[in-house]
C-alpha cells in the first residue's frame, strides 16, 4: 500500500506472554529504515522499537503481555 508515494505496511498480530516480537518486513522493499509505530489498546504498557534496518526490527514491550499488538511500517523520508 502507498500513501502520497510513500510505502506504509500496517498489521495486527496476537502476542501471548511475550515482552518482545521480531519483525520482518524485507518483501516490502523499503530503501532505508523505516518509522515503526506500535499500540496494544487495554494495556499500560511501553512499546519501542529497536534493531530497526531496511528488513527488520525488533518490537520491545516493557513488560511481558498478552494480547494484540497493532503496528505500523511506514517508509522514512
Amino acid at each position: 500500500m502507498t500513501i502520497v508515494g510513500r510505502k506504509i505496511f500496517m498489521c495486527s498480530d496476537f502476542i501471548n506472554d511475550v515482552d518482545f516480537i521480531d519483525l520482518n518486513y524485507g518483501g516490502y522493499g523499503f530503501d532505508d529504515a523505516p518509522i515503526i509505530t506500535a499500540s496494544l489498546p487495554g494495556h499500560n504498557v511501553n512499546i519501542f522499537a529497536s534493531d530497526v534496518t531496511r528488513i527488520s526490527a525488533r518490537l520491545n514491550f516493557s513488560t511481558k503481555v498478552t494480547g494484540i499488538v497493532t503496528y505500523i511500517i511506514t517508509e522514512s523520508g
